[in-house]
């Protein structure tokens, strides 16, 4: 590798994982709005959803999530309106902006996700006996 430089695929790459960060740390940033934060995820799934099955940004998907105020839908549908444009500028393909859309929905799923793996993490190492059989995650057991 010469000094300064570093082949196109890792260049490409860090150039993208920095396109998702700064939408990361947007959509964070409105977690404070929402009492319960897997709200503010689904949201965002919706709306990727959405974009990747159809091609467009569009709120009326959020309509499936009437329980959520729509100011809160409405926030959020900015921060991702301002992704896609991101987004747009940045892609130099529409392979390549779905890339990013689809990223960004991995992420988001496992933001809802991540209390629940959490919490049986807890509950394995509190309660082994409960969720193994056995004093301990280490102790050999027979296979199931």
């Amino acid at each position: 590798m010469s000094e300064g430089k570093a082949p196109a695929w890792q260049v490409r790459a860090a150039a993208r994982q920095k396109q998702l960060e700064r939408v990361q740390e947007r959509v964070r940033d409105k977690e404070e709005n929402f009492h319960n934060r897997s709200d503010l995820y689904r949201i965002v799934l919706a709306l990727i959803d959405g974009k990747l099955s159809t091609g467009s940004l569009n709120m009326a998907v959020t309509g499936s999530l009437p329980a959520i105020p729509w100011p809160r839908r409405k926030m959020v549908y900015d921060v991702l309106r301002t992704a896609n444009d991101s987004f747009e500028t940045f892609q130099r393909s529409p392979i390549e902006g779905a890339a990013l859309w689809a990223k960004l929905f991995e992420w988001a799923a496992a933001q809802i996700a991540w209390p629940h793996s959490q919490a049986l993490e807890a509950q394995e190492f509190d309660d082994p006996m409960l969720i193994f059989h056995a004093a301990g995650s280490m102790v050999e057991v027979p296979l199931e």
